[in-house]
């Protein structure tokens, strides 16, 4: 559904200024074709059957052997493998803008998207690659010239995307990196060596994340192409929700050094954000200043750094975005989230898996912003502190 908070004045001139003209015109582009046409036009094709997308099962018939972690074995690819679990498949491309996965016979897969019961996340996949990457390719797929696709693409060996669909820490936080702990089992279980697939223009967060979890750059291929042929494509299952994936990455993220029972009281800022910014923020921290809060810009911290601030914290508070995927760091904390106009609950769904207290905040928006009533705040935090 189509509203001003997919694109508004405020919204445009800001990422303007971040992002320039170009990279501006062409992701609002993207966003009303994907709104507007992009829906249509996929189901449509899908309905038709001039779309095909290979689906959980089929990828179990596909795939060459298949690696479950429950059972810490390689499982008879006719058995449909519970989650998480790693198919090899003989052959396949690398869309390298969104990660998306397709066959060797050019049916993208869903599992590299998202979810099985989330497909129309294929069509996400296609539109920002329309827009963002080489369109060529996009038709490529759609028309299933295979031939076409294998002249465009860079050749790989064995590869697995490690590509979000969204360029967001969040994406990348909860939904592509426990990948990396999928295909290592896999690794370790088969004796094959995986090179990750990254983007290029990466930001800071991701080479902290290679870092702090000890990819050497032997494994890694930096994406400077659209499209990539990989003799072996590995598919990890596409991650959810999971207190073992957090663990993991906790265990990693927090060194030995890291202080703990602080007590901190966190207030995440998206004051440089595109939006869901708080307009009256200094008002809130004058309320949150009483109660101990500090504010912090989490994207001038390293990785090892907001781990460490959100392991210690008694309580976050902050608008919805991608700085609260950070809360997986958290033991005993409160979670306080801010809504304006749209309302997700990831967050929600990440508190409930650790065992977090989670209290949700309805703001009142304010374009793509929101005003925060700080009465109403001010009474959860009491409720949170008694």
């Amino acid at each position: 559904m189509w509203s001003r908070r997919d694109i508004s004045l405020r919204k445009v001139r800001r990422k303007w200024q971040v992002d320039g003209a170009t990279h501006t015109v062409l992701a609002s582009l993207e966003t009303i074709s994907r709104k507007l046409v992009w829906r249509e036009v996929y189901s449509t094709l899908s309905n038709k059957g001039y779309i095909t997308t290979t689906n959980r099962e089929e990828l179990k018939r596909r795939a060459q052997q298949c690696y479950s972690l429950q059972s810490k074995s390689v499982i008879k690819t006719e058995t449909i493998p519970e989650e998480p679990f790693v198919a090899q498949l003989r052959g396949g491309f690398i869309l390298s803008e969104t990660g998306l996965g397709v066959t060797g016979d050019g049916s993208p897969i869903v599992e590299t998207a998202t979810t099985p019961e989330s497909e129309t996340n294929v069509m996400s996949c296609l539109s920002r690659e329309l827009f963002g990457s080489d369109p060529r390719v996009v038709l490529d797929v759609l028309q299933r010239d295979t031939k076409s696709l294998r002249r465009r693409a860079q050749p790989i060996e064995t590869a697995v995307p490690l590509i979000a669909r969204h360029p967001n820490y969040y994406h990348w936080l909860i939904e592509t990196v426990p990948k990396i702990r999928y295909v290592r089992e896999f690794e370790s279980a088969t004796g094959l060596e995986a090179t990750y697939l990254v983007p290029s223009d990466r930001p800071p967060w991701i080479e902290d994340t290679l870092d702090v979890l000890d990819i050497p750059d032997s494994k890694i291929e930096w994406a400077t192409g659209p499209l990539y042929d990989a003799q072996l494509l590995l598919v990890p299952s596409f991650p959810r929700y999971s207190t073992a994936d957090y663990h993991w990455l906790r265990k990693h993220a927090l060194n030995q050094n890291s202080k703990s029972g602080d007590g901190r009281n966190v207030y995440i800022s998206r004051s440089n954000a595109i939006s869901r910014r708080v307009v009256n923020e200094d008002e809130v921290m004058e309320l949150l200043s009483n109660y101990g809060f500090q504010r912090y810009n989490l994207e001038h911290q390293s990785l090892e750094e907001n781990a460490a601030l959100f392991k210690n914290a008694d309580v976050v508070v902050g608008s919805h975005g991608a700085g609260l995927a950070d809360i997986i760091f958290c033991t005993d904390t409160s979670i306080i989230e801010l809504f304006g106009a749209r309302i997700k609950q990831p967050y929600r769904e990440i508190a409930s898996e650790l065992g977090l207290d989670y209290r949700a905040v309805h703001c009142e928006p304010v374009s793509t912003d929101i005003r925060v009533d700080t009465e109403t705040l001010e009474h959860e935090i009491q409720d949170v502190l008694e």
